[in-house]
């Protein structure tokens, strides 16, 4: 079994989410490998740490209070076009088979998941 792709390391990485233990898992996640990260507990936080600061990685719940992962993904590639979006949730099976709302996504990961699907499908994204 051959392992998963190496992302390029340190990206810049925001990860949105309103749960904060599944926000704050990830932060560790992610700085276990290297990886610079903020994150924001909503889209609109989102997207205000967004505007302020350049990402290279935006990793986004679909399901969340206010807009949703998809809603954040359109923006996000509304101010930047080429920065990849990946959703987190557990809704994939619905969301695979809904095509507007993984317009703007380049990757989906379903709930749960672990620490292998997500460094490849970073890698995949970020390549």
């Amino acid at each position: 079994m051959s392992s998963a792709p190496t992302p390029p390391s340190p990206l810049r990485i925001l990860v949105v989410d309103d749960e904060k233990d599944v926000r704050d898992s990830l932060d560790q996640v992610l700085r276990h490998f290297k990886h610079l990260v903020q994150t924001a507990g909503s889209a609109d936080d989102a997207l205000a740490l967004f505007e302020k600061s350049k990402f290279d990685l935006v990793i986004t719940d679909y399901k969340m209070e206010g807009k949703t992962g998809a809603e954040l993904a359109r923006e996000v590639k509304q101010r930047s076009p080429k920065t990849p979006v990946l959703m987190i949730t557990a809704f994939a099976e619905d969301l695979q088979n809904s095509p507007r709302a993984m317009e703007h996504v380049q990757g989906l990961i379903p709930k749960p998941f672990r620490v292998e699907e997500l460094k490849k499908a970073i890698a995949e994204v970020t390549a």
